[in-house]
């Protein structure tokens, strides 16, 4: 007990590393059938690989051997007698199995924020000693709440064995972590497998064979010597035909995310489609399948572009469309398979209040409940918001109070949003910015040099967002929940408005977009487009550009004052 009373209990930690590299230690002596499951109360899900033996057999059969042939400190202290600094707190039940425990911390972790080390109570306690003579006191000095109060997150363990709010111990962490304002987040991560499958489906399998199948066809054009016609306005036809799906699609998104008031029975519509998901899904797949299947016709084409980035653009508009279709169909799933992962890990957190929590000691169970017995009401504010928004931090508790939609804003799935949400749309940006050298240039309008300046405002202000989305990621998961929406949204204006707009000054103007110059087989120079159609397709991206790298900085400040960041 001597080295407990010495190192404080915020420090009775592991890494991350140490945590992973224990349960791959428990799980070979399972293997070997040396963690036999309790003959008292049997675990059914003691045998699978997903779950295996729960808490209380790995303390018998693995934790308190190992630490008492070390002198009977707790494991975390048997790997770092001095102690590491609490970064991350787990809240648990010991009723979950090993594996699966472990699968939910590293699907919660924490990312981009350089937090290394997490506290336990099974690792970080001393097993082998007097419990109970540790937690002799009231709640607040418990190392419970020492290493809780150190931690910046919470790790909210869900499990389908039991909810962890059936345990008074966990009640009072969810208590303090709201009171003392920490970050807690649920696993609402999909599992990597849920989500390669569904890619594959999704992506990979109708990209193959669209590719596969324009190779037949560009192999039989090749083998036939044929380049008529007819073949090229099927190819372009056909791209375009990808390029109205992406944009019908990206018109449900809009109307169904924002109930646009004015089309409110369109909305409606288009709200039942994203919701059921099918039509969308077919949607999706169809341009997967015809973008891929153009991308061989398209490239035995002849060109007439003689410059290098000329021709590169020109042969780029198949893959383009792909990508962007790629990419928009990856944030889909992302975004709807975190949301199913999230229901079903809330479902687990079910807690109907005090009276059904207990405690194993009848002592800490009258301290806890004489500690939080004034704040039930606020434990359940807390667990309700955790359950609807995956994570809780103050400013997701004031936007319920406000009465405003909270679901799934504490996702922090945020590597696939980073690239689909901010990256793919201003990378289209500036493609489309560099598209438009070499039009215009005996047109009364800016010279090429100005576009290259535009061109260069466009991927910078992309990396500013970037940048801005990892800083406010320290701040919560809401905040960049907010940025990247945004930043998508406003992308897409970029990226169509100038279309829209030519195209409402008629069928000559819209032959006059850069795009249907860099699509053309054998281009020929148009006559200057009028100022509009030159100021939206050029000066209007990098000015949108600078307005979403201000919205990426500037808006997370409406989700709290300076005050609650200096919390956070």
């Amino acid at each position: 007990m001597d080295i407990h009373q010495q190192v404080p209990a915020e420090r009775w930690c592991i890494t991350k590393r140490e945590f992973f590299s224990f349960v791959n230690e428990v799980r070979k002596i399972w293997r070997r059938g040396a963690l036999p499951d309790s003959a008292e109360h049997p675990n059914p899900k003691h045998q699978l690989a997903d779950y295996g033996p729960n808490l209380y057999q790995v303390n018998v059969h693995y934790i308190k051997p190992v630490t008492l042939a070390a002198g009977g400190m707790s494991y975390a202290l048997m790997k770092h007698p001095e102690g590491l600094i609490c970064h991350v707190f787990v809240s648990h039940t010991w009723a979950e199995g090993v594996f699966e425990l472990s699968n939910h911390v590293r699907r919660a972790w924490p990312r981009g924020l350089g937090l290394v080390n997490l506290y336990c109570c099974l690792l970080g306690n001393p097993q082998n000693l007097d419990i109970e003579a540790l937690l002799d006191g009231p709640p607040i000095e418990s190392p419970f709440a020492k290493a809780l109060q150190s931690a910046s997150h919470v790790l909210v363990m869900p499990n389908d064995t039991v909810s962890i709010y059936k345990r008074l111990w966990c009640v009072y962490e969810i208590y303090l972590a709201t009171d003392w304002g920490k970050t807690c987040i649920i696993p609402a991560r999909p599992p990597s497998s849920v989500l390669r499958a569904t890619l594959i489906w999704t992506i990979f399998l109708p990209s193959t064979v669209g590719h596969l199948l324009g190779v037949a066809w560009a192999a039989t054009a090749q083998l036939q010597k044929q380049h008529s016609a007819v073949h090229s306005s099927v190819v372009d036809g056909m791209l375009g035909g990808c390029i109205g799906l992406l944009f019908c699609i990206s018109c449900v998104d809009f109307l169904h995310k924002f109930q646009v008031k004015r089309l409110l029975k369109v909305a409606q519509v288009c709200g039942a489609l994203s919701s059921s998901g099918l039509i969308i899904r077919i949607m999706r797949i169809s341009v997967q399948l015809l973008a891929c299947s153009c991308i061989a016709p398209w490239m035995i084409l002849p060109s007439g572009f003689s410059s290098l980035l000329d021709q590169a653009l020109h042969y780029s508009v198949p893959i383009g469309v792909w990508a962007a279709s790629a990419v928009m169909a990856t944030n889909e799933i992302g975004e709807k398979l975190e949301h199913t992962e999230l229901r079903r890990q809330a479902s687990f957190l079910s807690f109907n209040g005090l009276e059904d929590a207990t405690c194993s000691s009848p002592v800490d169970e009258s301290r806890i409940r004489a500690a939080i017995a004034d704040f039930e009401e606020d434990v359940i504010a807390g667990i309700e918001v955790l359950k609807s928004a995956g994570a809780f931090n103050t400013s997701i508790r004031r936007a319920r109070t406000r009465g405003l939609d909270i679901e799934g804003s504490g996702n922090t799935h945020l590597d696939i949003r980073l690239v689909s949400g901010i990256c793919a749309g201003w990378t289209v940006c500036t493609i489309e910015e560099l598209a438009t050298l070499h039009i215009w240039r005996d047109c009364p309008f800016l010279s090429d040099t100005w576009i290259l300046v535009f061109a260069l405002i466009v991927l910078l202000s992309m990396g500013g967002m970037f940048v801005a989305c990892c800083f406010w990621n320290r701040y919560g998961p809401d905040r960049v929940n907010l940025i990247i929406p945004g930043c998508l949204w406003i992308s897409l204006f970029a990226d169509f408005f100038p279309f829209l707009l030519a195209m409402a000054q008629g069928l000559d103007e819209l032959g006059r977009f850069p795009f249907f110059f860099r699509f053309a087989h054998t281009p020929t120079l148009s006559s200057c487009p009028s100022t509009a159609t030159w100021f939206a397709t050029t000066p209007l991206r990098p000015i949108l550009a600078l307005l979403a790298l201000a919205w990426a900085w500037l808006s997370p400040f409406t989700l709290g004052s300076r005050g609650d960041l200096a919390t956070s």
